[in-house]
């Protein structure tokens, strides 16, 4: 063996092997044997002995370097033996689906581990390590210090990171963030660090002023009345239409949310301003949700909103109708300030080339961001799924 140059650790593992399979034959001559009393021994590991595959392989070469380096025969092909099962193991690489499943089912700090072990390429010990001041969001990078052969390097941070406030967060709600994973730091602390470290909240634009629509539909008192405040779930409803430009032309958007939570409930997406938009939002909306027998329904004086197939559909679910007065944005505040913080911290940070890439990423941002981790002042900095929670009572189709 050593003149094969085998490391000490095989050394001791074929001498193992071949004390085992001299005892299992009553210490008789192995020279004597053949191919038989081989498979006899290595079958029986694997079924008396229950043995793992790579264990009865290893027998099994030191089995072949016994009798053709030593004993000087060759065995000839083992038919009959039984080979060990091979154990399921899980995949070592994960698809990214796979990943993104995993992640999502993890919050708080050991999410944000694994998001760097994932995306970063990170060790477990060079994360745990891992410094505030060893991260500069503006390069996306990320400064592993003493890593592997006590070096330091640098690689990326995934933008993972970065989009789980999608870089929209301003020091209140970074604190808010920042105690809820266990932080215990200032609020004037953070906002020092965030200044230093030029991070800084998404600022709204100046709205421009819009004009009423005219038609000659009938149309709906303002029962409403800017009292936005609503106690229980599913009781007001509010709804409007915006729009977005992709260089495929206007992507049109209905939305429908429960005043009580802020919570997107339903949503449309067309590249028209029919009433069939409105009514899809509508449709959705009543899938998920189950309006409570006094539903009350806020809209502008739109002529999707008031013509008949649409106050129809209302009447057929029992929700009482209420629209703006003329020209009073203010009337569906709640709505309009949406909108505005969707296309701050959206849309006009972003260009689309497609309306379908428009609508993954509205989707996107309702499902994953604005409903489930968004906080909204309004909700005590809570998001809208989780102030839910707070609330059973939520009526949910």
């Amino acid at each position: 063996m050593r003149l094969r140059h085998l490391s000490p650790n095989t050394e001791q593992a074929y001498l193992h092997w071949m004390r085992r399979y001299y005892e299992f034959h009553g210490w008789r001559d192995p020279a004597e044997f053949g191919a038989g009393q081989v498979t006899a021994f290595l079958s029986a590991l694997a079924t008396r002995g229950r043995v793992a595959a790579s264990t009865q392989n290893q027998a099994l070469a030191a089995l072949l370097f016994l009798y053709r380096e030593v004993l000087g025969q060759d065995l000839p092909w083992l038919r009959d033996l039984v080979r060990a099962a091979t154990p399921v193991r899980l995949p070592v690489v994960l698809a990214r689906e796979e990943v993104c499943a995993v992640l999502s089912r993890m919050e708080g700090v050991p999410r944000l581990m694994a998001t760097l072990l994932y995306g970063s390429g990170l060790r477990l010990l060079e994360c745990c390590r891992l410094r505030v001041k060893d991260v500069d969001l503006a390069r996306n990078q990320i400064t592993v210090r003493r890593g592997k052969g006590d070096k330091d390097r640098a690689t990326m941070l995934p933008i993972a990171v970065k989009l789980e406030s999608r870089a929209t967060y301003g020091s209140p709600r970074v604190h808010f963030e920042l105690q809820d994973h266990g932080h215990a730091v200032g609020r004037h602390r953070v906002a020092r660090l965030m200044r230093a470290m030029d991070l800084t909240a998404r600022i709204r634009r100046r709205k421009r002023r819009t004009e009423y629509a005219e038609h000659d539909l009938p149309v709906a008192e303002n029962l409403l009345d800017r009292r936005f405040e609503v106690r229980t779930p599913d009781s007001v409803w509010a709804t409007d239409i915006t729009y977005i430009w992709t260089r495929e032309g206007w992507l049109y958007w209905a939305v429908v949310m429960d005043l009580f939570s802020r919570r997107i409930v339903g949503w449309s997406m067309a590249d028209h301003m029919r009433t069939a938009l409105v009514r899809g939002a509508l449709e959705m909306a009543c899938g998920h949700r189950v309006p409570t027998d006094e539903m009350l329904h806020h809209s502008d004086r739109g002529s999707q909103y008031a013509s008949w197939e649409y106050q129809q559909a209302l009447k057929d679910r029992g929700i009482e109708c209420s629209m703006s007065r003329r020209a009073e944005c203010y009337d569906n505040a709640v709505v309009e300030s949406f909108f505005g913080t969707l296309k701050q911290e959206l849309v006009y940070r972003t260009s689309w080339i497609t309306r379908r890439e428009a609508r993954h990423a509205i989707h996107d941002y309702i499902e994953v961001f604005y409903n489930r981790r968004r906080r909204h002042s309004y909700l005590g900095n809570l998001s809208p799924v989780e102030f839910e929670k707070l609330h059973p009572a939520t009526n949910v189709a």
